[in-house]
């Protein structure tokens, strides 16, 4: 990854999580919006659009690592047997292209 597209760095050693902060210069924007070059810090608000993605991620594969979750192939009404007849509905009669008034 080219230097100038780096705006921190999260190092994470165990048992002592350590965040180095390593704060570039580049080109922003906010929503499609260029604003130019700009100096990151501690100050500058960042563009949070995808975080939720990767911290979902995150979690996700810490739980699985722990066997609090089941792998991704798990079939998923194999997690809710409360809803098991819904499993069993024929999926194309759900999907018909007429409405009924």
């Amino acid at each position: 990854m080219p230097r100038e597209l780096l705006r921190s760095v999260l190092l994470d050693l165990p048992p002592i999580i350590s965040a180095t902060a390593c704060y570039g210069t580049g080109d922003d924007e906010n929503w499609g919006k260029p604003l130019g070059i700009v100096t990151f810090g501690s100050t500058v608000l960042h563009d949070l659009r995808s975080v939720t993605k990767s911290i979902v991620g995150m979690l996700y594969g810490i739980a699985l690592a722990d066997g609090q979750v089941p792998p991704p192939e798990a079939r998923l009404y194999d997690q809710f047997p409360e809803y098991a007849e819904l499993a069993r509905l024929d999926a194309s009669a759900s999907l018909s292209p007429t409405c009924s008034a």
